[in-house]
């Protein structure tokens, strides 16, 4: 989404601007189930490693299977690091996540 002054901002709900634009060190996040939670902290994440080149970030979840399926990880590998490549900002994914089944998958991004 491009606002009033041309900045390209991610879809987010409103909660999920809150949530974005805080730069507190720690960060609970509260809410009833699917009220977007995942989403909105998966592009939190994407922005720090935007913000700070070199930034290295983790997911953890109490099952392989938990964070790939249908969590955190295919959020963010199938939501929010494309609307962040297709935003034109200059944000490039270096090496794109392996399709295996190894218990660490990982992949690179670029933002210059």
């Amino acid at each position: 989404m491009i606002d009033a002054n041309g900045w390209w901002w991610p879809d987010l709900t409103d909660f999920g601007y809150e949530i974005f634009n805080c730069y507190t060190r720690y960060l609970l996040v509260s809410g009833p189930r699917k009220c977007a939670k995942t989403r909105n902290l998966v592009h939190k994440t994407v922005r720090h490693h935007f913000e700070n080149p070199g930034a290295v970030g983790a997911v953890l979840a109490k099952t392989t299977r938990v964070a790939k399926a249908s969590g955190v990880w295919s959020d963010l590998v199938d939501w929010a690091v494309p609307q962040w490549v297709n935003a034109g900002i200059d944000f490039k994914v270096l090496k794109p996540p392996a399709s295996t089944d190894y218990k660490l998958t990982y992949f690179r991004v670029s933002s210059n």
